[in-house]
């Protein structure tokens, strides 16, 4: 969730009756995400104080010299041998929303989480199954790319690259080519693609 730049938009365009989940783990950046929406006075957002991955558990995070770039990857954050890791809980979507929400899915899922996305886009599938949410994720590094283009192929998926409004034509190939997998991305189940042009 960051600090719910997404959830606020979300909360202004969609039916107010909308609930809304905001996953966040770091510490850091949890108080810029509650006073941001006290001062929009949201009440549908319930904000959740874990990180999304492919297990329930611990989970190592690193936190980032700047908010966005907080991660599971220590890589990824470019800081961890200073000292900045630390240990937060961890569950999957699939376990959260059956344990939680009268045990209903979400159909619209954001998801930009610093290459996390390897982890947290397996802990979906039931989900992805059940229900065919559309997806909003941003694609960071060549392994997120690649579980990106898992989903797109094993589940039956389109793809629109939303930086230059292109559709995904090689969905098994990353950010080397220019019609694959990368950047930031609405992905949506193929039969729902009609529906979405027009």
């Amino acid at each position: 969730a960051n600090i719910g730049y997404y959830s606020l938009f979300f909360v202004k365009y969609l039916d107010p009756s909308t609930k809304i989940f905001a996953f966040e783990p770091s510490v850091s950046i949890l108080p810029v995400l509650r006073m941001n929406l006290r001062a929009n006075d949201v009440s549908n957002v319930e904000v959740i104080e874990l990180a999304l991955s492919d297990h329930d558990g611990k989970e190592e995070f690193y936190l980032g010299e700047h908010h966005h770039q907080s991660s599971l990857l220590g890589d990824f954050a470019n800081n961890a041998s200073r000292g900045t890791k630390t240990e937060v809980n961890a569950v999957t979507l699939d376990h959260f929303f059956e344990n939680n929400n009268q045990g209903r899915y979400p159909d619209l899922i954001k998801m930009d989480i610093e290459g996390g996305g390897i982890y947290a886009l397996k802990g979906c599938d039931r989900c992805i199954r059940r229900v065919r949410p559309f997806i909003i994720i941003e694609s960071h590094n060549m392994a997120e790319d690649m579980a990106v283009s898992r989903l797109l192929l094993e589940y039956n998926y389109e793809a629109l690259r939303v930086t230059n409004n292109r559709w995904i034509k090689n969905k098994d190939q990353g950010y080397t080519d220019p019609n694959g997998v990368w950047g930031t991305m609405l992905l949506m189940p193929a039969e729902r693609k009609p529906e979405f042009l027009h």
